[in-house]
């Protein structure tokens, strides 16, 4: 399931845009969990008196679930809302809920080109070209975004490849990225729950292993996808890593 942005990361409070299931379209039965770890604004810090009123009536239509009223707005006032603050991430998200998948690659190609939002946007025109058969074309665009901006690293983009290399059957490499981001995501809760969207990475054990190991390096808890890894460990009969991990559980959360 696409992630989309109501999540909690690292975003300290609600954030306020939401990326629904993309990834259901092209037939896959694939949990993209995370990319509801799609946007980069925090509701606390929106400034309304800073926006249009056609920004803030999508915004507003877009959040009391009226979407086909805020897809109207966002049709036709796209270009004004597109160079407002936050405007990719409201557009983004608008066109993902309602599956517009080719606005969301020209927007998301757009506010690219212009540095805004940039691993949301890449992320969001990784899954909207993976949702249409793309998923080769979205590898070689992302790969492009990662040697031509300072994200190379962005843990977000580095799942969005994770996912993509899953698409097109390349497991090494989707295990390889979802570790990356699970190491360095602030938050990393939302990569950590792909680990049980697929089989690639959920019947690995050596994968599994690695990814105890980068959980005990961390301080926070994500008490319960860690705990849905504590079951599974029990379920594939790794002994060593559910000691491991039920003793971080209990350290943290003591009965």
């Amino acid at each position: 399931m696409f992630f989309g942005y109501i999540s909690k990361p690292k975003w300290f409070v609600l954030i306020i845009y939401t990326l629904c299931n993309l990834a259901l379209v092209i037939g896959v039965s694939h949990d993209l969990g995370s990319l509801r770890s799609l946007g980069d604004s925090l509701d606390r810090f929106r400034d309304k008196k800073t926006k249009s009123s056609f920004h803030n009536q999508a915004y507003q239509s877009y959040f009391d679930g009226s979407y086909i009223t805020a897809l109207s707005y966002a049709q036709q006032y796209h270009d004004h809302i597109l160079n407002e603050d936050e405007g990719c991430e409201l557009l983004i998200s608008i066109y993902a809920t309602v599956k517009k998948y080719a606005a969301i690659e020209n927007t998301a190609r757009h506010c690219l080109s212009q540095r805004k939002a940039v691993a949301l946007a890449a992320e969001a025109l990784a899954m909207a070209l993976a949702s249409v058969g793309r998923s080769w074309q979205a590898i070689n665009d992302i790969n492009d975004i990662k040697a031509n901006t300072p994200f190379q690293n962005d843990p977000r983009i580095m799942a969005a490849l994770a996912q993509l290399y899953v698409y097109v059957d390349s497991p090494i490499k989707a295990r390889e990225y979802l570790l990356f981001a699970i190491k360095e995501g602030n938050p990393w809760g939302p990569w950590l729950n792909r680990v049980f969207t697929s089989k690639v990475f959920y019947t690995h054990k050596p994968f599994l292993q690695d990814v105890v190991q980068l959980l005990l390096e961390k301080n926070v808890v994500i008490f319960d996808a860690e705990s849905q890894l504590l079951e599974h460990l029990k379920h594939l009969g790794m002994d060593k890593d559910q000691r491991l991990l039920a003793n971080r559980l209990a350290r943290h959360h003591p009965q």
